[in-house]
């Protein structure tokens, strides 16, 4: 019967964090938990037509994982566009990126119709 010890691991050992240097600035944001993720998908969500708008969850997870500084969603609006595109790409590494360490990587990744490999939330 398998038993608790002191080296299993919590739920907050299991998430990763990313570092953003962008413009001699630093920015840490961390992993989301499910729940998280659920909360700012709801909130990317239109009540009318019930459709995500991917670019609005973005800056949701962004604004949710934000560890140093801790960025408010008006903050982040106020940010260049470019510095905003860098953390961007970061955070939607941190949680759609696959790594040798996880799930087995498809042979051949899905491509649109410019050839570029399709990834959620890019």
């Amino acid at each position: 019967m398998p038993t608790k010890s002191a080296t299993t691991p919590t739920p907050e050992d299991l998430f990763d964090t990313v570092d953003v240097a962008v413009r001699g600035k630093h920015f840490r944001f961390r992993e989301l938990s499910a729940s998280e993720y659920d909360a700012c998908v709801k909130l990317a969500t239109s009540e009318e037509t019930g459709d995500v708008d991917t670019v609005q969850l973005l800056r949701q997870m962004i604004r949710k994982g934000s560890v140093e500084p801790v960025l408010s969603y008006e903050d982040l609006g106020k940010l260049p566009f470019g510095v905003v595109t860098a953390i961007s790409k970061a955070v939607n590494d941190l949680h759609f990126s696959r790594t040798d360490d996880d799930a087995e990587q498809p042979e051949t990744p899905e491509l649109d119709k410019d050839g570029n490999e399709v990834r959620p939330n890019s």
